[in-house]
């Protein structure tokens, strides 16, 4: 499988956005905080993810 760097790039900007927007949100209530708390852990976790797919993938190489 060929580490493409524009989908890792689109996958964070993607989730950070999901982020942005439940912040957003938040108006008190529970479902809105819990909204919140799960697009926090998905922005956690494609971050996590796409860190260990960097450290493992090899070098960029641009000739």
């Amino acid at each position: 499988m060929e580490l493409n760097r524009l989908h890792l790039s689109a996958l964070l900007m993607s989730t950070e956005a999901d982020v942005r927007r439940a912040r957003a949100a938040l108006d008190g209530s529970e479902e809105a905080r819990l909204r919140y708390a799960a697009a926090q852990a998905r922005a956690v976790a494609a971050r996590s993810v796409t860190e260990e797919l960097l450290l493992a993938a090899p070098p960029f190489v641009q000739v």
